[in-house]
C-alpha cells in the first residue's frame, strides 16, 4: 500500500481517471466499484470525468471498450430511496452515455422479501467479473473510503460480513446492522482488484490511517482488508508516518 499524505480528493480523481483512461486505450474493459460516504463525491468527479473524456468527436481511446460502473455496498430498500448509495451518482450532470451503470438495486427491489434475492444478484454479478479477471479481460478498480471506526465499503467491525474468509467462494452478501440493511462485497472480492484508491479526509480519520500500520485482523478492522489489491493508493489531507509514502 502505498499512501499519499497531504494530498487532496483531485489528486486521487486525476490519477484514477488516468489509470481508467490507460486500460480503456489498450482495449481492456473496466468494472470500476465507487462508495457512498466521504468518498462519494470523489466517485461522481470521477464519473463525469470519464464521461467527458470518452464523448465528443476525439475520444480519449481509439478501440471501444466496455466501461461498467457499480457500487462496493448497497443500502437495501425501493430502488433510489433517500439513503440509497447509489443516489450519489444519478446526477443531473451525469449523463451516463459512455459508461454503464450496474446498480445493486433495481426497480424489482421494493419488496424487502427480496433482500436475499438482491444480494444473490449482486453476488453472481461480482462472480462474473472475477471470472473475466482471472481470464484477463477485466480490469478492476475501486474506489473507497475508511470510517472513524476503521470500516471500509459496507464491512464494519466485528460484522457477519467480517467474519467470512477471504476464500469465501461468496463475494457478496448482506446483513443488517440498524438503521440500515447493507448489502457489500465480501473479503474474497478484496484480492480481485487490480487499483483500489481510497480517499481519508480530516482529523477524524488519523487514527484509523495509523492503526494501518499495524497487523490487526480485518474482522476488528475492515480496513486492513484494503492491502489485498494488487495495488493500493492511500490519499488523504493528513500526516501519517506511513510504511511506503509516494
Amino acid at each position: 500500500m502505498t499512501v499519499v499524505p497531504k494530498s487532496s480528493a483531485d489528486c486521487l480523481r486525476e490519477t484514477f481517471v488516468s489509470r481508467i483512461l490507460g486500460q480503456l486505450s489498450s482495449n481492456m474493459p473496466v468494472l470500476i466499484l465507487l462508495s457512498g460516504g466521504s468518498a462519494a463525491p470523489v466517485g461522481a468527479a470521477i464519473c463525469r470525468d470519464l464521461e467527458h473524456s470518452l464523448s465528443g468527436d476525439e475520444p480519449a481511446y481509439p478501440v471501444p471498450a466496455e466501461c461498467m460502473v457499480t457500487l462496493v455496498d448497497e443500502r437495501f430498500g425501493p430502488a433510489g430511496h433517500p439513503d440509497s448509495n447509489w443516489n450519489f451518482f444519478t446526477l443531473k450532470d451525469l449523463p451516463w452515455k459512455q459508461l454503464i451503470p450496474v446498480p445493486v438495486l433495481t426497480a424489482t427491489d421494493n419488496n424487502p422479501d427480496l433482500f436475499q434475492e438482491t444480494v444473490r444478484k449482486f453476488d453472481g454479478f461480482l462472480s462474473w467479473a472475477v471470472t473475466r479477471h482471472t481470464q484477463g479481460r477485466l480490469f478492476i478498480a475501486a474506489v473507497f473510503g475508511i470510517g472513524e471506526d476503521g470500516h471500509t465499503a459496507g464491512i464494519l467491525p466485528d460484522s457477519p460480513a467480517s467474519l467470512l474468509s477471504t476464500s469465501s467462494p461468496l463475494y457478496a452478501t448482506g446483513y443488517h446492522h440498524a438503521p440500515y440493511s447493507r448489502i457489500t462485497m465480501t473479503p474474497s472480492f478484496f484480492p480481485s482488484i487490480d487499483l483500489a484508491m481510497v480517499w481519508a479526509s480530516g482529523t477524524n480519520k488519523r487514527k484509523p490511517l495509523e492503526s494501518l500500520l499495524t497487523d490487526s485482523s480485518y474482522e476488528r478492522m475492515p480496513a486492513q482488508l484494503l492491502k489485498l489489491p494488487r495495488e493500493t493508493i492511500m490519499y488523504t489531507d493528513q500526516e501519517v508516518n506511513a510504511y511506503e509514502k509516494a
